[in-house]
């Protein structure tokens, strides 16, 4: 599987660390100039995305990179317990996420500080239920995780993207409107499951 490059998008666009120059520039500068929907966001980063990066500042390879979705991810499941899991889809879904997290984990020093902190924080009393061919999204609220019987589930799909609109579309510095990529759109919902350790 070819894993395209990866862009974090959210609060989460490029390394910005606040309170270390020396690291901030290169990977930075380098990312708001390949990507220049980025641009915003590296020079006036959302307040949120400062309060991460002083809560999550290691950015070591603490785990194996091929270990990184099975430490994510617990196993399969369904908002709807009583659907049956498609297991095909399943293992599709699982594929490109394991393909995706490890890419990321090895490439990007903002994925491995989020995960490092996540695994710290919220993995450690389990991992997320993966519910393939659902909408994309994640249980991250105290009311979501009660209505799945407390599971903590992130829902992916390997769907072409079908229509334009702001559900599957992200905004350019220009002001239109860009289909996620399925790496983009897949790294999206990790990043949502690993930043409730924030909330």
């Amino acid at each position: 599987m070819v894993i395209p490059k990866i862009v974090f998008v959210s609060h989460y666009p490029a390394t910005i660390l606040k309170d270390d120059a020396a690291k901030k520039t290169s990977t930075d500068d380098m990312l708001a100039k390949l990507y220049t929907d980025l641009t915003m966001q590296f020079a006036n980063p959302s307040s949120m995305r400062i309060k991460h990066d002083k809560l999550a500042t290691n950015s070591d390879r603490l785990h194996a990179s091929a270990k990184i979705k099975s430490l994510f991810i617990s196993g399969a499941g369904r908002h709807d317990p009583d659907r049956a899991i498609n297991q095909q889809q399943h293992i599709r879904c699982e594929h490109a996420l394991l393909n995706i997290m490890e890419y990321a984990y090895n490439k990007s020093p903002t994925f491995r500080r989020l995960f490092n902190y996540g695994y710290d924080n919220i993995l450690h009393d389990g991992g997320w239920v993966l519910a393939a061919d659902e909408d994309f999204g994640t249980t991250i609220t105290s009311e979501q995780i009660a209505a799945t019987n407390g599971r903590k589930i992130i829902s992916l799909n390997m769907d072409p993207i079908d229509e334009l609109d702001s559900y599957n579309t992200y905004q350019t510095e220009n002001g239109s409107h860009t289909p996620f990529s399925l790496a983009r759109s897949f790294i999206n919902e990790v990043v949502h499951a690993l930043t409730k350790a924030f909330r």
